[in-house]
């Protein structure tokens, strides 16, 4: 883990991000879209925990968390109240690295996939974008969709995305940002206490 820090007491919050250099120019032939399925199924919250309670547990620190999935990134997003800065570290160190990657979440995601790629036949933005990758790139995977195919995300099981979690999340270096009413000290606690490998 690489920790950055950049302290500000303008207001009393704190975003953090955790980078990882996994990007869907990874996802397998055939499997498109497998990294932002797994990245947002990872977003489903750690073990042991509904999603429900994760929720629950998420407004009642006065914080949100997203995720994005680019061609070369995953990026994992919280901001909260600085007070709850410590309940933060926690809930992120056991969803990014101990996820519960249920079954009954898959399903679901699979099913919104599958919707958004069929409300992006009515974009048209959207689909002159994806032919103009293909034209300019062709074979090369920049040519592929983020989001996959109809018959890529069809063919992605539960097994595949933890399969991939465990090579490429679990493993992968990955880097830390915090920003806002904290200090350097107390980050770096925290970072030691919840995130591995700190350097």
């Amino acid at each position: 883990m690489t920790l950055l820090i950049e302290p500000s007491d303008v207001l009393p919050l704190v975003d953090v991000e955790v980078a990882f250099p996994v990007g869907s120019l990874q996802d397998p032939q055939g499997r498109e879209g497998l990294v932002q399925l797994t990245a947002h199924l990872m977003r489903r919250g750690p073990k042991g925990v509904s999603q429900e309670r994760f929720e629950e547990e998420l407004a009642r620190l006065g914080a949100r968390v997203s995720v994005e999935v680019s061609m070369r990134a995953t990026r994992i997003r919280a901001t909260v109240l600085s007070r709850n800065l410590e309940s933060l570290f926690a809930v992120l160190g056991g969803l990014v690295w101990n996820p519960a990657l249920r079954r009954t979440d898959f399903v679901k995601l699979k099913r919104q996939a599958e919707a958004a790629l069929l409300s992006r036949l009515d974009d048209d933005q959207t689909l002159g974008a994806l032919r103009f990758r293909q034209a300019l790139f062709g074979s090369h995977p920049y040519a592929r969709p983020l989001g996959g195919t109809r018959s890529s995300i069809a063919a992605i099981r539960l097994e595949h995305a933890k399969g991939f979690f465990a090579r490429t999340f679990a493993r992968a270096p990955f880097i830390v940002g915090v920003s806002g009413d904290v200090s350097r000290p107390e980050v770096e606690r925290l970072a030691r206490l919840h995130f591995p490998r700190l350097k």
